[in-house]
């Protein structure tokens, strides 16, 4: 069902972005002054500014050492979540985003795996939702008089992780007593999982179509459990779903 949301979004986005190039297009002949000064519409160039937006991505980055061996490509984020700005000149803009982020981690089963024990299945997975707040310094790059332009977002989050689980398949040789030959089980509420997170994050942005990289300053495990911890960085790209 995700993989479904996710590419209707970005085909949708990639539309509205096409759209937005076009209607910049149009204004290049404009100064972005006088433009601004005698619009009184709300834009995403105007002095108070706020959209939605939804965004992926994929942990990157090699692991301190063995027994939570990750599979990357499957391994990935969502974000969905709501972003204000406030333009303090036609060049810099601060701003914050609040959003929900969802983190799988899809973990290797070989003889090293000692996250969260050695048990091996056919299919084991670290997910964690977390509730983020970020705060930015937008640089803009091209100033559009109307639009959201190009440009570099500085900034750092914070999260608090409201729910973290494992959920383990098994295929079984035969039917069980349930008359079943898959066995799924969830573990809620892991408490070797650190509740508080933060980190750094730059972002690169055309419009609606922004590209992300987020690094983790904080471990995800408790130290006091000795695992190897989850990759520190996420590569990924956001939608703003905005005019």
């Amino acid at each position: 069902m995700l993989r479904y949301l996710l590419t209707a979004t970005i085909l949708i986005g990639s539309m509205q972005f096409l759209f937005a190039q076009n209607h910049q297009n149009e204004n290049t002949d404009f100064n972005d002054t006088e433009v601004i000064e005698q619009s009184t519409d709300r834009h995403p160039n105007s002095k108070h500014f706020s959209h939605l937006f939804i965004g992926v991505g994929f942990a990157l980055g090699e692991q301190t050492k063995d027994g939570s061996d990750i599979i990357y490509g499957k391994s990935h984020s969502f974000d969905v979540g709501w972003l204000y700005k406030y333009k303090i000149s036609e060049r810099f803009n601060i701003g914050v985003d609040l959003y929900y982020n969802y983190q799988v981690f899809h973990l290797k089963q070989d003889s090293s795996k000692t996250l969260p024990n050695n048990m091996l299945h056919n299919k084991e997975r670290l997910i964690v939702n977390q509730m983020n707040g970020d705060v930015f310094l937008r640089i803009r790059l091209k100033r559009s008089p109307m639009l959201m332009g190009k440009f570099i977002d500085i900034g750092g989050y914070g999260g608090y992780v409201v729910n973290s689980k494992i959920i383990t398949l098994d295929k079984l040789p035969a039917p069980n007593s349930y008359g079943s030959k898959e066995v799924e089980t969830t573990h809620n509420k892991l408490n070797f999982v650190e509740p508080l997170q933060y980190g750094a994050f730059t972002r690169l942005g055309f419009g609606h179509i922004v590209f992300t990289f987020r690094y983790r300053l904080t471990n995800l495990f408790k130290s006091t459990y000795n695992f190897a911890e989850m990759p520190v960085y996420n590569l990924g790209v956001r939608i703003g779903l905005h005019d």
